[in-house]
Order: C-alpha cells, then sequence, then structure tokens
C-alpha cells in the first residue's frame, strides 16, 4: 500500500498534542528547562572561571624571588624547614629586582641515582627532567647537593662536570674530590648558627614535638654551577654568576660581612 494511503482518515494527531513547546512555558518552567540542559556546562565552566582567577591572583601576589637554589638531595626535606632557610639565606641577600624585601626561593628535587632505599620513579623522573631544564635555561646558579647527588651531576658522560671548586674554577672530567666542591654545611657560618626546628611525630607516635633538625642540613653542599666560554660571553649569565657567587661567600663567611656593613 502506498505510504500516502496509511495516513488518509487516521484521525487526530495526538502524538504531539500534548507538547510542551518553550513559547507556553512560564519563566519558572523555563529557568528550570534550562538548568536541567546546562546545569553541567554551567558547573564546568564556573570551576574553570574559579581556578582562572586563583591563578591570575596567584601569579600578582606571588613574591619574585631575587636568588633561586635548587636543592638536589636523596632525602626530602620539610616544607616549614625548608622556609626557615629561604630566611636564613635571604638574611645575607641583595634586593635584587628592587621590590623592597630579600626572598629566596628553593627548589626541592629528591633524586636516588643510587637506587638504593624507598623512591618514586614516576616523581624522579619528573624532578629529573625539572632539573635538566633549570640547567638548560642557566637561570639557576646555585645548588644545594648531597653528596650521591653531587657525585651523580659531577660525573655525567659527555658532560663537563656541573659544579665549581671553591675557588670558582671547573673541575677536570672524572675529578672525585668532591670535598673541595663548593662548601660544606658546616663551612656556612651564616646559616649553621640558626636554630632550624621541625615538629615530629614522638616515639609513641600520639603526639607532635619540636626537634632540632640541623642534623638534616648538615648533608649539604652548596654549589655554584660552571659555565663553558660561550656562556660566559652572555651579560646577564655573567651577572647572575657575581650575584650568586657574592651570596654564597657572605654565607661562608658572614662575620666578616656584616663587620664589613657595620663599618
Amino acid at each position: 500500500m502506498p505510504r500516502q494511503g496509511l495516513l488518509v482518515n487516521s484521525g487526530e494527531d495526538t502524538i504531539h498534542k500534548n507538547k510542551v513547546t518553550e513559547e507556553n512555558m512560564t519563566p519558572k518552567q523555563k529557568r528550570k528547562n534550562f538548568w536541567f540542559y546546562h546545569k553541567t556546562h554551567f558547573i564546568v565552566g564556573f570551576i574553570a572561571l574559579v581556578l582562572v582567577a586563583w591563578f591570575v591572583y596567584d601569579w600578582i601576589n606571588r613574591d619574585n624571588p631575587d636568588y633561586t637554589i635548587d636543592m638536589i638531595t636523596v632525602d626530602s626535606y620539610p616544607v616549614d624547614l625548608l622556609h626557615q632557610l629561604e630566611d636564613a639565606i635571604a638574611q645575607q641577600g641583595d634586593d635584587l629586582n628592587g621590590d623592597g624585601k630579600v626572598v629566596v626561593l628553593i627548589n626541592q628535587y629528591t633524586m636516588n641515582p643510587g637506587g638504593t632505599g624507598t623512591s618514586n620513579a614516576n616523581l624522579e623522573m619528573a624532578n629529573y627532567t625539572r632539573i635538566a631544564a633549570d640547567l638548560e635555561s642557566k637561570e639557576v646558579v646555585l645548588f644545594f647537593l648531597d653528596d650521591t647527588n653531587l657525585a651523580y651531576y659531577q660525573s655525567v658522560e659527555d658532560q663537563e662536570p656541573l659544579f665549581a671548586y671553591e675557588d670558582g674554577t671547573t673541575p677536570v672530567s672524572g675529578a672525585t674530590d668532591y670535598e673541595n666542591m663548593g662548601y660544606s654545611w658546616d663551612e656556612m657560618e651564616a646559616l649553621n648558627s640558626v636554630n632550624y626546628t621541625v615538629n615530629m611525630l614522638n616515639e609513641s607516635g600520639d603526639d607532635l614535638e619540636t626537634v632540632d633538625a640541623e642534623p638534616y642540613l648538615e648533608k649539604l653542599r652548596l654549589c655554584v654551577r660552571t659555565f663553558g666560554e660561550a656562556d660566559m660571553e652572555n651579560p646577564d649569565i655573567q651577572q647572575r654568576l657575581e650575584q650568586s657567587k657574592a651570596l654564597q661567600q657572605r654565607l661562608v663567611s658572614a662575620q666578616a660581612e656584616q663587620a664589613e656593613q657595620g663599618q
């Protein structure tokens, strides 16, 4: 039978008779209908807007550091301890960006090149990538390292040693006299004279107690990275290197620096 014949005398169309259209909705029904179909988009958009606003606020109010130091260690250090260390270093620094205050930022990277003990492979890979980016950008000149990571980064294959001797000269490839590279914690008078504390669980595990945190820091050496001849032709790198060396010397000979400032 032709399709048209099926519609002849088929009676009144009741299928769409009671369909509610937007034209005959009340304002309340329109709002309810809009929310039903668009609430997911609205919620996602609102969350995105809040995140953007937070990032903008954080960026506007973030202190621009005068000095950035990378800390590469096997052990992870408490954030509160890092803030104490940043404050102690800032006492010897200069207001390089002219914002009226001295700000030090320590980037903490946990790396265990020896592979002993517990480690998070994904975290270490991420840290390795970030360290490589810092080294490539040449923005970071000062580094805190423990013995394990100093030995590792000084012996990277097909690469000149990354960290200088105390006098600023570059070690020969394969040099292992790490005790002469950078300065040990004991040599940094401006830092080892500060009282560092952290809150840790007591032996019974039922309460926090304040303990001396200096044993954590005694493993550190403060090193200045090396640069090639081509890098040293860049005025910005020259300036960062001079500023970083000056800070390093103040941390090592704080008493002499303080005496000079008092004159």
